[in-house]
């Protein structure tokens, strides 16, 4: 440094582009650092000459005197100066962290004061004081050659300075500085505001929630004198008691089962001569010469080459894992191994298997194919249960091949009738870690101590998978050993028969097209995407958990000495930023990151295998059918390195997704010559296989399903793969000769993926498996409970699923299950819709509301191919019918399909459903699930049972539980009911305001969509949604499936109300001006309904066979819905802001 002053010449870095393009923002990133200690940085400018130059030199000195910091540059050009010397403190802060230990600091970190926030935090103090004042004082510098652009701020408050001036090159830089030295003399003045704020962002989710204006509504003198006389009605006949009243009257009832009935261990007397049969058949299929195939394809299966292995790890510990790789045979052979095994030895009759499969595609397909392997129509020794279809097999020696929700649900009822007679349980595809998968392993694990405690006989358990962390299973399930230490419990690996993969990553990937290809072949690599997504790559490569700032090799400090490279040991992340995550807890934020896929990459790999190899198919792993779509483009149309894939001689370009009609081509062979190249999600990665493919180019990424419990939010997200997935798609090129795996992704990202996916728990609703908890009367918390899962999900997504079950009215302040809950824990849909389909009955109104309630667990019956998807959603606008309702669209569309179904018979249903876009398997999925629940309604005595010839117009239940089905309005009040908190208003444009968020907008598949800025709702019209997602960026909140609710009808069906004067609000966000002479006759005709409808659910407990009522066969309440229906007929409304 002592050189470069006497010589007066720049410093390191002043001209490197690359380095003060990465860090043009370093300056705001230093003031973000101090502001964590609630400090400023000093900064000194200073303008140097230069000998025989024409150009000075600017000098800036960057300081924080707290940790010893002091950074210093040169340039001729004053903000490149700044860059410099600020890179410098940032690398000098780096070491000071470093020496200190600790863990690493997230400078943009939501939880102090950043550049981010400042300006929300003087929103925030607005709220509090109203009568302040406060703005950025901004003056352009000048006088100082080079400085053009330069601003001085000053944040004002009061007309007084708030907090330090800054100087800053840009005008936006300036003034968001000023509001972050002003942010931080705010704090210093008002200390106890600051964590006020702090919860305040994390209720709005990282958003202010600004208060919304009352909107008016005119409600006529008839509706006031129907609710009037309607109260008078209910009243005459008489209320019921409150639920105070009724808790001294009666204690609570035990909760009524509906169990399955018990699976029966054989007569001791007749185990015997049924082994004895068992062996006798054995040995008639192993000498069966006709059979000699059949035997010989299984063992040459690797899983029956490590026989005596398997045998010997399960018989010896109460849980053993097996991995079996891709080909081994583990799920068709491990139940036959031991099964074989028990009659060989004279014990088959014993011997009762259950192996669950996550999907029930898998356990019905798999059961059949045991079946013919063991030369035996299904229901003889090998059997399955599925939801809606069981084929079991004969007791005594047996395999159920059965899906996971199926034993689990039996295992909730009663385990011992469940396990009775049973030696083995063998969970299959337990990497997947599904929500049930997860749920199933704490209830064995309880189920086993119980069993051992109670002396009763010992239950085998295995786990399988053919990738999974053996490790984590392992200690999961450890016991202790002789020494009293745990023990992890015993895995085995067997492998498959696949052929040896290439595994190619990025690194070798890029050094293959630098050193083939000119620079000017390989342009697609200088695409945005494709950029951005290299830099964070090369970034891992650096440093897996974080990228430190980049800092110029000679870059000097101010003390005149070369400073060691301190970027390694960094401990301070300057790029990433801190947010709320879906639990409502600080997260660091990498979702844009996270979300680009470089296509330009992508073509190029797949055009290098094209040029390099000559034949063998080409499957491209791609998160979803936008970046397919995307991919094919650039393909088609770019011919990227020269290759011309619209040459359909030489290759066949297919889009494996399951919008896409007509997928089967991928399975067909091409003609000599031509290649195919399929570009697919991970449907490819197990689910299909393609035999002929060689190579596979993986993007590293997939979209999954994530649930953000705080808001409510489903969002498909683009997230990295794991492990497992990596090695599952790596596999499917050497499925029948040896293949290539081009992993799009460095090494190094590889090594810090997860080992297999986010389990599921971690990522849904925890509603319903809350309710189930307390619904099988375990006495720990639900906290606690799900505290013993393998992976368990956060507090606060506990808590907030523990939150709606309570608004719902299914769970007590103190946890306890309400006779409410005790009905929703046995309906096979989420509980607020479970409600809503109660709520049903009580207004007879449950066919449409039956439908509505079941299409939750349901794919959407509507479906829109790519090409056709404008065509697509208007015929599903056209089931819309004037109504203004998404929900009337599918309850429309379905109705008229069952119609058809029994009217013309299921052929022209299909034709229906094919010439409407609706989906086959949705429709008949929906129609078993709305059987399935009114089966448990009239099980527990809720409504009547009626036959098919009873029905009315093919609808579910009896017709006087349809008295109010085609009434539209009541069927908007019912469906708001059933998705609150799920209700927005119109604020403007395009934009809805939500409980949790200031802006959303109405999803494209609505009817209710508009591309057009100034055609949106009418400001305050109030709608109900199903659900809320983020877009594909994830940059906009969409309401998914919308109906426009009245006003009305979200005081008397939504949360709990407050009143001043003739202002009604909701749940302290939603504020609506009522005529006063309205006011009191609103909350009245609320309070009756609450009361009503407390009085309902409580009924519910006492029901049973014998009881002679149902549960709409109340007069109160029959008078109240008459009245409800008459109001929903008459009210009229206009809102004025």
């Amino acid at each position: 440094m002592l050189h470069e002053i006497i010589n007066n010449t720049e410093s390191a870095g002043a001209h490197d582009k690359e380095l003060l393009n990465d860090e043009a923002d370093a300056k705001m990133d230093v003031y973000d650092y101090c502001a964590r200690f609630d400090a400023v940085p000093t900064v000194n400018v200073r303008e140097t000459r230069r000998s025989g130059a024409r150009k000075g030199l600017f000098e800036v000195t960057v300081g924080f005197p707290q940790q010893d910091i002091l950074a210093t540059a040169r340039a001729s050009e004053l903000k490149n100066a700044e860059i410099v010397a600020c890179v410098e403190f940032k690398r000098q802060a780096e070491g000071f962290h470093s020496k200190q230990g600790g863990s690493t600091i997230i400078v943009k970190d939501i939880s102090s004061i950043n550049s981010r926030n400042a300006r929300k935090f003087f929103e925030f103090f607005k709220m509090f004081d109203k009568q302040s004042r406060y703005d950025v004082e901004l003056k352009q510098t000048s006088g100082r050659r080079g400085s053009g652009g330069a601003y001085r701020a000053q944040m004002i408050l009061n007309e007084e300075p708030l907090g330090e001036p800054v100087d800053f090159v840009g005008k936006k830089y300036a003034e968001t500085a000023a509001y972050l030295t002003g942010a931080i003399g705010l704090k210093q003045i008002r200390p106890e505001l600051f964590p006020k704020f702090i919860e305040a962002l994390r209720v709005g989710n990282g958003e202010l929630l600004k208060p919304l204006l009352p909107c008016w509504i005119n409600v006529d003198r008839d509706c006031i004198s129907t609710m009037a006389d309607t109260l008078r009605a209910v009243r005459r006949i008489g209320l019921p008691p409150t639920q105070d009243e009724e808790d001294r009257m009666e204690q609570e009832q035990e909760r009524n089962s509906w169990r399955s009935g018990p699976r029966r261990a054989l007569d001791p007397a007749f185990v015997g001569v049924k082994s004895k049969r068992l062996l006798e058949s054995y040995e008639e299929y192993l000498n069966n010469p006709k059979l000699e195939t059949l035997r010989s394809k299984r063992e040459e299966l690797p899983m029956n080459q490590y026989r005596a292995k398997v045998l010997d790890i399960v018989n010896n510990n109460a849980v053993s894992i097996i991995v079996g790789a891709t080909g081994s045979g583990k799920t068709t052979q491990v139940p036959q191994i031991l099964l074989e095994e028990a009659i060989k030895n004279g014990t088959g009759a014993n011997c009762n298997i259950i192996c669950t499969q996550p999907r029930r595609i898998a356990a019905t397909s798999v059961a059949a194919r045991v079946a013919v392997e063991r030369n035996e129509p299904l229901q003889k020794s090998i059997g399955y249960q599925v939801r809606f279809d069981a084929k079991l097999p004969i007791a005594g020696g047996s395999v159920t091949y059965c899906t996971t929700g199926i034993l689990l649900q039996q295992l909730r009822n009663s385990a011992d009738e469940a396990l009775d007679g049973i030696t083995h349980l063998v969970i299959d595809e337990v990497h997947e870690r599904d929500i049930l998968i997860d749920f199933l392993l704490i209830i064995l694990k309880r189920v086993m101590h119980d069993r051992a405690a109670r002396g009763l006989p010992e239950v085998k358990v295995v786990l399988m998978s053919a990738t999974m962390d053996t490790e984590l299973f392992a200690s999961y399930f450890q016991y202790k050993g002789a020494d009293g230490k745990p023990v992890p419990c015993p895995n085995l690996s067997v492998p498959g028969r696949t052929f040896p993969v290439k595994e190619v990553y990025l690194e070798e990937i890029q050094d293959a097209l630098r050193n083939t290809y000119s620079p000017n072949k390989l342009s697609l690599l200088r695409d945005e995407d494709t950029r951005l997504y290299l830099d964070v790559e090369q970034s891992i490569s650096r440093d897996v958990s974080r990228a430190p700032s980049r800092v110029p090799s000679r870059a000097t400090s101010a003390r005149g000495e070369m400073e060691d490279d301190d970027a390694a040991d960094a401990t301070i992340n300057w790029k990433q930023e801190i947010k709320l995550g879906s639990d409502g807890q600080v997260v660091v934020s990498s979702e844009k990151e996270d979300a680009l896929v470089p296509i330009g990459l992508i073509a190029l790999t797949v055009a290098h295998i094209a040029q390099t190899s000559d034949d063998g198919a080409i499957l491209v792993f791609l998160p979803g059918l936008e970046e397919i779509q995307a991919v094919d483009e650039v393909l088609r149309t770019q011919m990227p390195l020269g290759v011309d894939f619209r040459n359909e001689s030489k290759f066949k370009l297919s889009m494996l997704h399951s919008t896409i009609p007509n997928q089967n081509e991928v399975f067909e062979d091409v003609r000599e010559g031509c290649r195919k190249v399929i570009l697919s999600t991970n449907i490819a990665e197990t689910s299909v296989t393609i035999p002929d493919v060689r190579y596979v180019v993986d993007s590293g990424k997939l979209r999954e399903k994530q649930y953000e419990q705080a808001r409510r939010i489903t969002q498909l997200v683009c997230t990295w793969i794991s492990k497992s997935n990596s090695k599952q798609r790596a596999g499917r090129a050497g499925r029948v000769q040896n293949g290539n795996y081009y992993a799009l992704f460095s090494k190094s990202r590889f090594d810090s993926l997860r080992s297999t996916g986010l389990p599921e728990m971690l990522r849904s609703d925890l509603q319903e498996i809350c309710l189930d908890i307390k619904a099988q009367g375990f006495k720990d918390s639900a906290a606690q409970f799900l505290s013993e899962a393998i992976e368990p999900p956060s507090h606060n997504a506990i808590e907030a699923s523990l939150g709606q079950l309570r608004l719902l009215g299914a769970l007590s302040e103190n946890e306890g299950l309400t006779p409410l809950g005790r009905v929703l824990a046995t309906m096979p849909v989420e509980p607020a819709l479970g409600k809503m389909i109660l709520l049903a009955v009580i207004f007879r109104c449950l066919d449409p509301m039956m439908i509505l309630g079941s299409s939750s667990g349901v794919r959407d019956i509507f479906v829109a191919p790519p090409e056709r998807r404008a065509e697509a959603n208007r015929v599903r606008n056209s089931f819309v019918r004037d109504t203004g309702s998404d929900h009337m669209a599918l309850v429309n569309a379905f109705r008229e399909w069952r119609s058809i179904r029994d009217r013309d018979g299921m052929h022209a249903a299909h034709r229906f459903a094919e010439e409407n876009f609706l989906h086959r398997g949705a429709l008949r999925t929906l129609d078993a699930t709305t059987l399935q629940i009114e089966e448990l309604l009239v099980k527990a005595n809720i409504i009547p049972y009626v036959g098919r010839h009873q029905r009315s117009r093919s609808e579910i239940g009896h017709p006087s539980s349809n008295e109010y089905s085609d009434h539209v309005p009541l069927i908007k009040a019912l469906t708001l009911a059933g998705m609150y908190p799920n209700i927005a208003v119109a604020s403007g444009g395009r934009g809805l305001r939500t409980p949790n968020e200031n802006f959303s907008m109405i999803h494209p598949t609505s009817v209710h969509y508009t591309n057009r800025s100034d055609s949106g709702m009418p400001f305050g019209t109030l709608v109900t949604f199903t659900t809320k997602a983020k877009s594909n960026d994830g940059g906009t909140l969409l309401l998914r499936t919308v109906t426009e609710a009245r006003p009305l009808m979200a005081i008397l069906f939504g949360g709990k109300l407050e009143s001043n004067g003739n202002v009604i609000e909701i749940d302290n966000w939603l504020p609506f001006q009522v005529p006063p002479q309205a006011v009191k006759t609103a909350k009245d005709f609320r309070i009756c309904l609450d009361r009503l409808l407390g009085h309902a659910f409580r009924s519910l407990s006492k029901r049973n066979s014998r009881s002679n009522s149902f549960l709409a066969d109340d007069r109160a309440r029959e008078a109240y819905a008459e009245g409800l229906v008459e109001v929903r007929s008459i009210s009229t409304y206009s809102l004025i802001a």
